[in-house]
């Protein structure tokens, strides 16, 4: 795993968000109201009570050789200052006549820290309180689908007497279950639970699409590359590279293609108390976010011998790396219902996304060996176009995420979880949008000239810039969460 963390704050890389920031005014604008509602409906939540604690920096604490310091809390209508229970009193209690301050308060042990006046009270001193949160989730994810042209079929053209069957390509890939592990934890920094710094890292196992098959001695299957020919094709627009087919001698080939995506997700954050009253407290979250989604696409296929006109493999390589760097602000509400609770976050992450795709391929011959830069859809770059290389852009981006927990404390301290999960990414380059494409028939086809294989030359496939589109990823998460 690495992280990328650098890039330059050039005046071209200022005018390119400028850009972004115009080509997405539509995410802009939901993030706007987005973030109006968020703190709609905190203003809302802190009307509906006139007892509840609230942000502010009024008032301090204060205890025996300790000096006063400013609170994040202010209390209106507070309580009577509770009396002494079970050997502790005021904030931090009397350390000559009741002993030290307790590491772990829990609720029965009867915590009556004086915030201002009136103690820590409301959700915290309902349901005890806690110095460390950690969580341990398994997630079932699924995510967006990553589209591909045609990359392998029977012939295109008129091998084998039939119409083509694309065997590989053509479709959206990459839909199904995959698993993936989220870790969280936090501390308080304060006995009261008003102020605590916490993280979260999500890991997705890889998914993989492949697709493999070879030909028997007699060349069947008959296997092909189909392409969009922007050459001179004797026989329409679409052409195809012959891996394997019947006839005398026989070609016999292979074809092993696979696709793999990636995700990784990790956030850290300050979570500040807005609102708490009984059974339900809204904490402001503030903090940094980092995203990687890598993807990769790996093009294979080898003509044995008989093979006309010679034997020879093709192998075309697309990788793309998103970097995410970002600040993040959100919310997290929390609702009590005894042994049941429910916990719902929403947040949103805006900044830079780093765009990296790296395009390679090589192709060689057996008779006479040779081996030469370039294989079907990756073509060196020349007078005449071609696309291998590495590419880099970066562009604005917004990353919502929405989450909602019912959670069940088994026992004081230890929760089971059950939730929903939702994170969106704009701008995310993927490995099958870079190849060189065209629309014919209902397909985006590849698009090649022939003449350029084995080292020839010819017009494409070419590199027109980077392409992206949004990517999300969704999934029902089961979980553990301890609170100490």
């Amino acid at each position: 795993m690495s992280v990328d963390l650098v890039f330059s704050l050039t005046p071209d890389f200022m005018f390119d968000w400028v850009i972004a920031m115009k080509q997405n005014r539509t995410i802009l604008t939901f993030a706007a109201f987005f973030l109006m509602g968020q703190f709609l409906a905190a203003s809302s939540l802190c009307a509906m009570d006139g007892l509840g604690r609230r942000a502010g920096f009024s008032g301090h604490v204060s205890a025996p050789n300790v000096g006063s310091f400013q609170s994040f809390i202010q209390d209106e209508n507070p309580p009577a200052a509770p009396g002494r229970t079970s050997g502790f009193e005021g904030y931090l209690g009397h350390a000559e006549s009741d002993g030290p301050w307790p590491s772990t308060p829990r609720m029965d042990e009867s915590y009556p820290a004086t915030c201002s006046s009136g103690g820590c009270y409301g959700f915290s001193s309902q349901h005890g309180y806690t110095r460390m949160w950690a969580s341990v989730d398994y997630m079932m994810l699924w995510s967006k689908g990553r589209e591909l042209p045609p990359l392998a079929s029977t012939d295109i053209t008129q091998a084998g007497g039939f119409p083509a069957t694309i065997l590989f390509g053509g479709e959206s890939i990459g839909e199904d279950l995959r698993s993936a592990g989220r870790f969280s934890l936090g501390f308080w920094l304060d006995p009261c639970e008003r102020v605590g710094v916490g993280g979260r890292f999500l890991l997705s196992e890889t998914d993989q699409t492949s697709f493999n098959m070879a030909s028997n001695a007699n060349g069947l299957p008959v296997l092909a590359r189909p392409f969009f020919d922007t050459g001179l094709p004797p026989q329409g627009p679409l052409d195809a590279v012959i891996i394997s087919s019947p006839g005398q001698p026989a070609n016999v080939g292979s074809i092993s293609d696979r696709a793999t995506n990636d995700l990784m997700n990790l956030d850290a954050y300050l979570r500040v108390l807005l609102y708490e009253f009984d059974n339900r407290r809204l904490d402001l979250l503030v903090g940094y976010q980092y995203s990687e989604i890598r993807d990769r696409l790996r093009l294979t296929s080898a003509s044995g011998p008989g093979s006309i006109p010679r034997p020879f493999t093709m192998f075309d390589a697309f990788d793309a790396k998103n970097t995410f760097h970002g600040g993040v602000v959100g919310l997290q509400g929390e609702y009590n219902l005894g042994r049941l609770s429910l916990s719902m976050l929403s947040k949103l992450g805006v900044g830079n996304m780093n765009q990296r795709v790296q395009i390679g391929g090589n192709s060689s011959v057996d008779q006479p060996p040779f081996t030469c830069p370039g294989g079907m859809l990756a073509q060196p770059v020349d007078a005449n176009g071609g696309n291998m290389g590495t590419y880099r852009d970066d562009v604005l981006s917004i990353v919502p995420e929405v989450e909602v927990k019912l959670l069940y404390e088994v026992t004081r301290g230890l929760e089971l979880s059950l939730g929903y999960s939702f994170v969106y990414w704009t701008d995310v380059a993927l490995a099958g949008d870079q190849i060189d494409t065209t629309t014919y028939n209902g397909y985006d086809w590849p698009q090649v000239d022939r003449n350029q294989f084995f080292g020839g030359s010819g017009n494409s496939p070419n590199f027109t810039g980077i392409h992206d589109a949004g990517f999300w990823a969704q999934g029902l998460t089961f979980g553990v969460t301890l609170k100490r």
